[in-house]
């Protein structure tokens, strides 16, 4: 492990903060995904959910299915990615959480 400051409140204090900045990130994806989602729902005039409400609303529903699925998969390419950075970031993490 690096240090970025001398002394032992440096050693301690980085990766503490780092794992809560991390789980911060955790929520706020979360949160920004279920929030677009449910805004596109209620007024957009372009987007994957009004996409799917348009297509639902033509009895369409194979291009409804195929946008919600390209939701999930920018849900889970999101996901991955921010798994990604956290085991660069916090290689730590990975043997303390089981």
């Amino acid at each position: 492990m690096r240090r970025f400051v001398d002394g032992r409140l440096g050693a301690v204090a980085l990766p503490v903060l780092g794992s809560a900045l991390l789980v911060a990130v955790w929520v706020a994806l979360t949160l920004a995904v279920i929030g677009a989602t449910v805004a596109e729902l209620n007024g957009a005039t372009e987007g994957l959910m009004y996409a799917v409400q348009s297509y639902s609303g033509q009895g369409a529903t194979a291009p409804a299915v195929a946008a919600l699925i390209l939701l999930a998969a920018v849900s889970v390419v999101l996901y991955y990615l921010l798994v990604a950075v956290e085991r660069r970031l916090l290689p730590w993490a990975r043997e303390t959480s089981g």
